[in-house]
């Protein structure tokens, strides 16, 4: 189910049971995933990236 947030930008979701089954048994994937990225590219890295990609997403919500 989804529902509108605070404001225009958000909304809240609520998963189905079968949804909660679908995300258990894909978390642990993404963990390893992120582990292994962080690894790969270390923390400071990828804590720079990840920054990067927030300031470019406001500046893109701003068109």
């Amino acid at each position: 189910m989804i529902t509108p947030g605070n404001d225009r930008r958000t909304r809240a979701v609520q998963l189905l049971a079968s949804g909660r089954e679908m995300l258990a048994s894909v978390l642990p994937l993404w963990r390893e995933v992120q582990q292994k990225i962080t690894k790969q590219m270390g923390k400071k890295r990828l804590s720079y990236l990840i920054e990067e990609l927030r300031v470019l997403e406001k500046m893109a919500s701003s068109y």
